[in-house]
């Protein structure tokens, strides 16, 4: 809050406002109302918040989305090849929306955090990175079974389903 602004300020306080008109722009340049809590700018809350909801609704309507952000993250922090796009994870997609690994659901948007039906983006040979012949769309829990697997029978199951993919 600036110097000019406490009197302003005061006024609202003692009217029992939860604003208040501020003289001074921020620091986006909009002369207007200020939230008395925190004196941040209504207008850039605004803008802030529908960019929010525009990238919660991309996230949850287009999961390739999300899977190819996510992805696009981890290659660069672990230096990994990536040339994928979003409709080459498309194209991965499970035609009947099923893990092809377990079989299960692939569910989006329930909660925070990955849920054994949440879809994952799987690199069948690590080394290789994102590259479109190298991805495949298979459940979290499909995916933390091949990342911990140790019984044999299960990782020859899953070896054979990368093989063949």
């Amino acid at each position: 809050m600036r110097r000019t602004d406490s009197a302003v300020v005061d006024a609202a306080r003692a009217a029992g406002q939860s604003s208040y008109e501020s003289p001074v722009p921020c620091p986006q340049g909009h002369i207007g109302r200020r939230r008395l809590s925190n004196h941040s700018c209504v207008e850039c809350h605004r803008i802030h918040q529908r960019l929010r909801w525009r990238t919660h609704r991309k996230f949850t309507v287009l999961p390739e989305h999300k899977l190819w952000i996510n992805a696009r993250r981890r290659s660069r922090k672990q230096g990994l090849l990536f040339t994928i796009t979003e409709a080459d994870i498309r194209n991965v997609w499970p035609k009947d929306n099923r893990c092809p690994v377990l079989g299960i659901e692939l569910r989006m948007g329930e909660g925070r955090g990955p849920k054994p039906h949440s879809p994952t983006l799987d690199r069948r040979k690590p080394g290789r990175g994102y590259i479109p012949e190298n991805i495949a769309v298979i459940s979290c829990k499909a995916n933390l079974i091949k990342s911990d697997e140790t019984d044999p029978a299960v990782f020859r199951a899953l070896a054979a389903w990368v093989e063949n993919g």
